[in-house]
């Protein structure tokens, strides 16, 4: 809404667990080719609402300094969690510093998949796009290795 100098979304999301669940949410930057935390946690709560048109769930995100460089090496959620065919994801990660990176996928087993990034690259944010086609229904784990920063996270695939 540029009258307002804000974006206005809305979501419905969906869980396995019946509430209490915790759902953190990050914007993605296009223009910066990044994503950005956002501060505000939400607890899930089967048939619930949060905020409305009329008074809205207002989430802020931390942009860093001034440089816009991440202040640490990070390892983003894939988004969207799960993957569904016919739809493209994302993976973002943070760099504070220029560093070889090597990000790969593994089975559930532990055998690798893919890998997605292996280079050296720049400091700043990057997101790395995946193709549900390139992976059957199954759980997957993705491990980032970057200036001795590792990290994991698991995603989900479905049809």
């Amino acid at each position: 809404m540029p009258e307002l100098d804000r974006y206005l979304t809305f979501l419905m999301i969906y869980s396995n667990e019946v509430e209490g669940e915790s759902v953190t949410f990050q914007a993605y930057d296009g223009a910066g080719d990044r994503q950005v935390g956002l501060n505000e946690t939400v607890a899930f709560a089967a048939d619930g609402t949060v905020g409305l048109l009329a008074s809205p769930q207002v989430f802020t995100g931390d942009l860093g300094d001034t440089t816009g460089l991440p202040a640490a090496f990070s390892l983003g959620h894939n988004s969207p969690n799960p993957l569904t065919s016919g739809s493209e994801g994302l993976i973002g990660y943070g760099l504070p510093r220029s560093a070889h990176v090597v990000l790969k996928v593994y089975d559930g087993r532990g055998r690798e998949v893919t890998t997605l990034v292996d280079g050296e690259q720049p400091a700043g944010w990057h997101c790395v796009k995946l193709d549900p086609a390139d992976f059957g229904v199954g759980i997957y784990f993705y491990r980032i290795n970057a200036g001795g920063f590792v990290s994991q996270r698991k995603m989900t695939v479905l049809r």
